[in-house]
């Protein structure tokens, strides 16, 4: 646990980076990974993380509840997969008695559906 008097900043700031996948049988699949591999490093040095950051920050304090939950309810909507690289706890966890080495988040197939 963190001292009282602490200025670090505690919990997970989170941010999105929406990457585009095309999903078709290519001629060259290394030319394609190698592709997806520089848009990656792209996304990586650009503010798009921190920028929907920043802006789902805003939503929420200047909106509210709803309108944040509308806006993350599209986004989630309309993603195929999804990865978190949020780092686990640094305890021993276990799941009915056994021991867990890691976590990886994901989510896959979501029903699109219109936010009500």
């Amino acid at each position: 646990m963190m001292k009282e008097d602490s200025k670090v900043k505690w919990g997970n700031l989170i941010g999105y980076v929406i990457v585009p996948f095309t999903i078709a049988l290519q001629e060259d699949p290394l030319s394609y990974v190698l592709e997806a591999k520089a848009v990656m490093d792209r996304k990586k040095l650009s503010f798009e993380a921190i920028t929907t950051y920043v802006v789902s920050k805003f939503i929420l304090k200047i909106f509210g509840v709803k309108a944040a939950a509308a806006v993350t309810h599209k986004l989630v909507s309309n993603t195929t997969m999804a990865f978190s690289n949020v780092v686990g706890p640094q305890e021993e966890i276990s799941l009915y008695g056994h021991p867990l080495a890691y976590i990886a988040p994901t989510f896959y197939g979501l029903p699109y559906e219109k936010y009500s």
